[in-house]
């Protein structure tokens, strides 16, 4: 078994503590690569919405009937009913559902997920020091005879041009509580804000507007910008994600607009 990030990570809350049944790590806010990757091969029984609380989440099955769930994404890089192998990435950090903060939930239940079966020691099991901190995992990626799938990198470079959409995008975002510079230069602050949304099906707003623009400058041909995100606009993400070889997994039937994908949006 390998650690969930292929970098650089910090431990937020420990295992156990106040009764937490799983461990909590964030990669975000320059620590490291906010891409999580399957820490045991296995079987994707869920990848999506989960109402209970964990928000866009994965749940893998390994071998010894233990279930791994990965909580609070921001986006879901996999679909369920389908084998995954150690190393995978599975999904990139998030804020979604019960959370306060980017970060990964990560629990492993025995013999189902449901909420009354137990909960195991996960840091004991993957050797995750037990305390909050960064863990320095710089040799966390197995070799390729382990026959680990590709998967996007999130090392982002950006151009920190002056540019008036972009000014627009942080005066949104500040009009909806955060507390950005409005200076027209998409850097980390900015998409560390944008990737607390998604656009999915039938979204309204003035985000989604800014992103329909976006996606018809860029020519992905979104339609008409009216700020409401139907078939056109979910076709046209999907064929940014589909260009940039970008996670595509679906809810109700559509690939939504989430996580990473919001740097190819902005940057490129």
């Amino acid at each position: 078994m390998i650690n969930p990030y292929k970098a650089n990570y910090k431990v937020t809350q420990p295992f156990g503590e106040n009764g937490h049944r799983g461990i909590d790590l964030s990669a975000a806010f320059g620590v490291g690569d906010t891409t999580i990757v399957a820490v045991q091969s296995g079987r994707c029984i869920k990848a999506g919405w989960d109402n209970g609380g964990y928000g866009f989440c994965v749940v893998i099955v390994d071998s010894q009937n233990r279930y791994w769930i990965y909580g609070h994404l921001s986006k879901v890089l996999i679909n369920a009913d389908t084998n995954v192998n150690i190393g995978t990435a599975i999904g990139i950090e998030g804020n979604s559902g019960n959370s306060f903060g980017s970060h990964l939930h990560l629990e492993v239940r025995q013999n189902g997920w449901n909420r009354g079966n137990v909960s195991l020691n996960v840091a004991s099991i993957l050797g995750i020091p037990n305390v909050r901190g960064i863990v320095n995992n710089t040799n966390n990626i197995p070799t390729p005879a382990q026959n680990v799938a590709s998967s996007p990198s999130t090392s982002f470079t950006f151009n920190y041009n002056v540019r008036e959409d972009v000014k627009e995008l942080q005066n949104i975002l500040n009009s909806k509580g955060f507390s950005l510079v409005v200076d027209g230069k998409f850097g980390n602050q900015t998409l560390t804000a944008l990737k607390k949304y998604t656009i999915e099906i039938n979204d309204k707003g003035s985000i989604t507007k800014w992103v329909q623009n976006r996606l018809n400058a860029c020519g992905f041909n979104a339609g008409f910008a009216d700020g409401i995100a139907e078939a056109p606009t979910m076709a046209a993400i999907q064929r940014l994600q589909e260009k940039y070889n970008l996670g595509s997994a679906k809810k109700n039937g559509y690939t939504y607009l989430g996580g990473d994908d919001w740097y190819y949006l902005v940057e490129k």
